[in-house]
C-alpha cells in the first residue's frame, strides 16, 4: 500500500507541476505541450488500471462513467476531419483541454484512493498560492506594465487557486481545526488575485464565500459567527488590495474596481460603452453565428476564431470567452455529452465524500465560483480547469475514504468490545 501511495502521490504531484509550468503560455517549447499530454495519459492508464483492481468501495465507478462519455466524445469528433479543412495538429492543440480532462479525472482518483487527505490537503494549498502569485505577476505585468510584474514563471489562469481558496473556505466555515490558518491562507490568495486588477475576481471570491457558508453544514448560529469573522477579514483584505495595488500595481487594481461604480450609474450605456464588454459581446455574437449553421453538431475542433480586437481570423485563436464556444465546436450533441460527464463526475464526488462536511463543502464553494465564471466562457475551454478537477477528484474521494476507514475501524472495535456469545 505504501508503495501504490508513494507512485500515485508522484504521478498527481508530476501531473500538478507540469501543467502549471508548460501551460503558462502558447509560447512554450515546441512539442512540450503534447509531450506532457502523451506522459499524462500514460500516468492515467497505470491509474485507471490501478483502480480497477481494488476490490472495496474505495474507487467511485461514476469516474469510469465520465471518462468514457469523453473519450466517446473525442473519438467521434476525431473522425470528423476526414471531413477535411482541419489539420491534425490544429485539432490536437484545440482538443488538449478535453483530452486532459478525462486524463485528470483519472490522476486524482488514484491519488484519493491511497494518497492521504492531509498530504494532497497541502499539495492544493501549495499549487493555489503559486497559482496566485502568478496570476497576479503575470496580470500586473500585462496590464499596467508594474515593477513587480517579472516575466510569466507559471499558469495563469484564477483556476489555478479556486481549488485551494475552497479548501481554505471549507477548513474555516465546515471544520474543526486549523480554521483560522485556512482563513488567512485563503484570502490571501483572494487579495493577489484581486490586486491583478481583475474585476471578475471580485465576484467569484464573493460567490465562493457565499457557497462555502452556505454549505458549511455546521449549526445556523456556528456559521453566522464565522461568517461575521470572515467578512471582517474581507474588509480587511480589501483594503490590503487597495493598498498593495497602489504599492506595487500602479493603482490598477482600484482603477478597474471603480468601474463597477460608473457601470452602476451609467446603466446600459456605460456597460456598453466598456471595452472588455464590447469585445465579450462580439464573441458571444460570432460562436452564437457558429452554432446556428453547425446546430447538432458543430464545427468541430481545430478551427481558428477570429480577434474580438480587430475581427482578423489569427492563428491560434482556438476559443473565445464565451460559454457558447462549446456550442459552436460541438453542437447539441457534443455539449450535452460534455454536460453528462460533469453532471456525472459531481455527483459522484458528492456520493464519494460520503457526508463529511469539509469535502461537500469544498465541492459546493468550487462549484459555485465555477458556475460565476461562465459568462467569462465554457470551463474545460480554461486552461486551469484540468489542474481543478484533478485536485478536486483527489481530495474529496480522498476525504470520503478518510471517513470510510474511521467508520470501519469504529464498527471493528464495537464488535471487538462486545461480548462473545
Amino acid at each position: 500500500m505504501f508503495v501504490e501511495s508513494k507512485w500515485a502521490l508522484a504521478r498527481v504531484v508530476l501531473f500538478s507541476l507540469g501543467y502549471v509550468l508548460l501551460f503558462q503560455s502558447d509560447s512554450s517549447v515546441a512539442g512540450s505541450k503534447e509531450a506532457f499530454a502523451a506522459i499524462s495519459v500514460v500516468f492515467a492508464v497505470i491509474g485507471a488500471f490501478r483502480l480497477r483492481k481494488l476490490e472495496d468501495q474505495r474507487i467511485p465507478r461514476g469516474i469510469f462513467l465520465a471518462v468514457g462519455i469523453m473519450l466517446v466524445l473525442l473519438l467521434a469528433w476525431v473522425a470528423r476531419i476526414a471531413g477535411g479543412g482541419v489539420g491534425l495538429d490544429d485539432w490536437i492543440r484545440d482538443s488538449l483541454n478535453y483530452i486532459l480532462f478525462p486524463v485528470a479525472m483519472l490522476i486524482g482518483a488514484d491519488a484519493g484512493t491511497s494518497v492521504s487527505r492531509a498530504i494532497l490537503g497541502r499539495l492544493v494549498v501549495v499549487i493555489g498560492v503559486f497559482g496566485a502569485i502568478t496570476f497576479m505577476s503575470t496580470w500586473l505585468a500585462r496590464r499596467s506594465g508594474a515593477l513587480f510584474g517579472a516575466e510569466q514563471v507559471g499558469l495563469a489562469s484564477s483556476f489555478v487557486p479556486l481549488t485551494s481558496i475552497a479548501l481554505c473556505l471549507a477548513i474555516f466555515f465546515a471544520g474543526d481545526r486549523w480554521r483560522g490558518g485556512a482563513l488567512i491562507i485563503g484570502l490571501g490568495q483572494m487579495v493577489l488575485l484581486a490586486v491583478s486588477g481583475g474585476r471578475s475576481v471580485w465576484i467569484y471570491c464573493l460567490a465562493a464565500l457565499i457557497a462555502a457558508f452556505l454549505s458549511a453544514g455546521v449549526p445556523l448560529g456556528a456559521r453566522i459567527g464565522r461568517a461575521t469573522v470572515a467578512l471582517a477579514a474581507a474588509g480587511f483584505g480589501a483594503a490590503l488590495v487597495f493598498s498593495l495595488s497602489t504599492a506595487i500595481g500602479g493603482g490598477i487594481a482600484v482603477t478597474r474596481f471603480t468601474r463597477f461604480r460608473s457601470l452602476a450609474e451609467g446603466g446600459l450605456d456605460s456597460i456598453f460603452s466598456d471595452a472588455s464588454a464590447i469585445e465579450r459581446i462580439r464573441a458571444y455574437e460570432w460562436t452564437t453565428l457558429i452554432w446556428h449553421n453547425n446546430v447538432l453538431f458543430g464545427r468541430g475542433l481545430g478551427f481558428t476564431f477570429p480577434s474580438v480586437t480587430t475581427g482578423n481570423v489569427n492563428a491560434g485563436i482556438y476559443t473565445l470567452d464565451t460559454p457558447v464556444i462549446a456550442l459552436a465546436k460541438f453542437g447539441i450533441i457534443g455539449t450535452l455529452m460534455i454536460l453528462a460527464a460533469l453532471v456525472i463526475l459531481w455527483w459522484t464526488l458528492w456520493s464519494a465524500s460520503r457526508g463529511d462536511r469539509v469535502a461537500r463543502c469544498v465541492l459546493v464553494t468550487l462549484t459555485g465560483a465555477v458556475i460565476v465564471l461562465l459568462p467569462n466562457g465554457f470551463p474545460i475551454e480554461n486552461r486551469g480547469f484540468d489542474l481543478l478537477v484533478c485536485l478536486a477528484v483527489a481530495y474529496v474521494i480522498a476525504a470520503g475514504a478518510a471517513v470510510a476507514r474511521k467508520s470501519s475501524a469504529s464498527v471493528a472495535e464495537q464488535e471487538r468490545k462486545e461480548p462473545v456469545g
